[in-house]
Protein backbone atom coordinates (compact mmCIF):
# COMPACT_ATOMS: atom_id res chain seq x y z
CA UNK A 1 0.00 0.00 0.00
CA UNK A 2 1.79 3.37 -0.99
CA UNK A 3 2.15 5.88 1.82
CA UNK A 4 -0.45 5.44 3.90
CA UNK A 5 -0.85 8.40 6.51
CA UNK A 6 -2.15 8.94 9.99
CA UNK A 7 -5.43 10.66 9.91
CA UNK A 8 -6.63 9.28 6.67
CA UNK A 9 -9.88 7.83 5.68
CA UNK A 10 -9.57 4.39 4.22
CA UNK A 11 -12.22 2.18 2.16
CA UNK A 12 -11.91 -1.40 2.98
CA UNK A 13 -13.26 -4.15 0.71
CA UNK A 14 -15.71 -4.94 2.46
CA UNK A 15 -17.14 -1.90 2.79
CA UNK A 16 -16.36 -0.56 5.76
CA UNK A 17 -14.79 3.06 6.42
CA UNK A 18 -12.17 3.69 8.95
CA UNK A 19 -10.16 6.67 10.10
CA UNK A 20 -6.33 5.35 10.08
CA UNK A 21 -4.48 5.80 13.41
CA UNK A 22 -1.09 4.44 15.32
CA UNK A 23 -2.58 1.14 15.97
CA UNK A 24 -4.78 0.24 12.75
CA UNK A 25 -1.77 1.66 10.29
CA UNK A 26 0.35 -1.04 11.57
CA UNK A 27 -1.86 -3.92 11.41
CA UNK A 28 -1.00 -6.11 8.03
CA UNK A 29 -4.41 -7.62 7.69
CA UNK A 30 -5.83 -4.87 8.17
CA UNK A 31 -3.84 -2.94 5.75
CA UNK A 32 -4.81 -5.91 2.83
CA UNK A 33 -8.26 -4.97 2.94
CA UNK A 34 -7.87 -1.25 2.03
CA UNK A 35 -9.35 -0.45 -1.19
CA UNK A 36 -9.08 2.96 -1.29
CA UNK A 37 -7.43 5.78 0.92
CA UNK A 38 -7.28 9.76 1.54
CA UNK A 39 -7.56 12.60 3.51
CA UNK A 40 -10.62 14.04 2.01
CA UNK A 41 -13.47 11.82 2.88
CA UNK A 42 -15.10 12.91 -0.37
CA UNK A 43 -12.45 10.74 -2.35
CA UNK A 44 -13.71 7.40 -1.12
CA UNK A 45 -17.14 7.58 -1.48
CA UNK A 46 -18.18 6.32 -4.65
CA UNK A 47 -21.61 5.82 -6.84
CA UNK A 48 -24.48 4.18 -4.97
CA UNK A 49 -23.04 4.52 -1.19
CA UNK A 50 -25.49 7.06 1.10
CA UNK A 51 -24.28 10.28 2.19
CA UNK A 52 -26.42 12.30 4.76
CA UNK A 53 -28.80 9.59 4.27
CA UNK A 54 -29.15 10.45 0.37
CA UNK A 55 -27.98 8.16 -2.28
CA UNK A 56 -25.16 9.40 -3.98
CA UNK A 57 -26.33 9.49 -7.50
CA UNK A 58 -22.55 10.51 -9.21
CA UNK A 59 -19.55 12.18 -8.39
CA UNK A 60 -17.96 15.35 -9.43
CA UNK A 61 -14.74 16.92 -8.41
CA UNK A 62 -16.15 19.85 -6.16
CA UNK A 63 -19.65 17.99 -5.21
CA UNK A 64 -21.46 14.99 -4.52
CA UNK A 65 -25.07 14.91 -6.64
CA UNK A 66 -27.33 13.27 -4.34
CA UNK A 67 -30.72 11.78 -5.35
CA UNK A 68 -33.12 14.02 -5.85
CA UNK A 69 -35.80 12.50 -3.61
CA UNK A 70 -34.00 13.46 -0.99
CA UNK A 71 -35.21 16.60 0.63
CA UNK A 72 -32.43 17.08 3.13
CA UNK A 73 -30.89 19.74 1.21
CA UNK A 74 -32.28 22.25 -1.19
CA UNK A 75 -29.71 21.83 -3.40
CA UNK A 76 -29.15 18.29 -4.26
CA UNK A 77 -25.31 18.54 -4.00
CA UNK A 78 -23.05 18.02 -1.14
CA UNK A 79 -19.18 19.00 -0.86
CA UNK A 80 -16.86 17.60 1.39
CA UNK A 81 -18.01 20.14 4.54
CA UNK A 82 -21.62 18.92 4.10
CA UNK A 83 -20.70 15.35 5.39
CA UNK A 84 -21.91 13.99 8.27
CA UNK A 85 -22.29 10.38 7.83
CA UNK A 86 -21.42 7.43 4.71
CA UNK A 87 -23.26 4.32 4.53
CA UNK A 88 -21.41 2.45 2.11
CA UNK A 89 -23.28 0.44 -0.64
CA UNK A 90 -21.70 -2.69 -0.22
CA UNK A 91 -23.03 -2.13 3.60
CA UNK A 92 -26.27 -1.11 2.38
CA UNK A 93 -26.36 -4.47 0.14
CA UNK A 94 -25.08 -6.07 3.36
CA UNK A 95 -28.22 -4.86 5.96
CA UNK A 96 -30.89 -4.92 3.43
CA UNK A 97 -33.58 -7.51 4.35
CA UNK A 98 -35.24 -8.93 1.13
CA UNK A 99 -39.26 -9.54 1.36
Amino acid sequence: MDDLKIGEYARLEDGNIIRLNEKNITDERLLKEIKIHSLNIKEIIEEGDYVNDCRVENIQESFINIATGCNYFQNPSVTEKDIKTIVTHELFEDMKFKV
